[in-house]
């Protein structure tokens, strides 16, 4: 992932390229967890229904929305450890090429969505180091 500078000369990464990165990886943090949640509720109100044809949708509810904050915060959380692993070990290269700050995730790196999940949700952090 590049980042312009800011025009007019700044030292700064260009925000709209920030924001950018930002909103895909809430995109894809968001969607990982509705599928997840999605799933996990299914199969939960299967069971409730197997033991309890009668049974309140209640707990159901409870359960989905328990579950997605739960699934969220997993994500973000397993994302910051992470990068942290790959930071420690040299996945993760930190550049300037043409005027542009670079941050690249090597091919190998163990759990690399992650990785660049985490320098989407915190591009700034990502980029100082």
């Amino acid at each position: 992932m590049s980042l312009d500078r800011k025009s007019g000369g700044g030292d700064g990464p260009n925000v709209r390229a920030l924001a950018a990165l930002k909103a895909r990886a809430m995109l894809k943090l968001w969607s990982v967890t509705i599928v997840l949640t999605e799933l996990l509720s299914a199969i939960f109100s299967s069971a409730v229904d197997f033991l309890d044809p009668g049974a309140a949708s209640m707990p159901t509810l409870v359960f989905t929305c328990a579950t997605s904050a739960l699934v969220s915060r997993w994500l973000v959380m397993d994302a910051a450890r992470a990068w942290a692993h790959a930071s420690e070990r040299g996945y993760v290269l930190r550049g300037d090429k043409n005027g542009q700050m670079t941050v690249e995730v090597t091919q190998d790196c163990p759990k690399r969505w992650l990785v660049v999940l985490h320098a989407g949700l915190n591009p700034t952090v990502a980029i100082k180091g």
